[in-house]
């Protein structure tokens, strides 16, 4: 529930940049500690977008803006 929240919340413009480094520590806890293999897969799409567009995602969370500018970030 909580990789859930975190995702919801970015597309809702609440982003945190601490919770990068948290998204990615609950990825790997999930992958590596559960006893179901969907537990273990859940985790694979959204380690697959941080590794191929980590640029954009530190736009939207850090930065908070849309390097392609379809986003509404920030209230714009």
């Amino acid at each position: 529930q909580k990789l859930v929240d975190m995702l919801t919340s970015w597309t809702q413009g609440k982003q945190n940049p601490t919770d990068l480094q948290a998204l990615e520590e609950l990825n790997q806890a999930l992958s590596l500690t559960s006893i179901c293999g969907l537990g273990q897969i859940v985790p694979a799409p959204i380690q697959s977008v941080m590794r191929h567009f980590r640029d954009e995602i530190d736009a939207h969370v850090k930065d908070k803006e849309c390097p392609a500018g379809v986003c509404r970030i920030g209230g714009s």
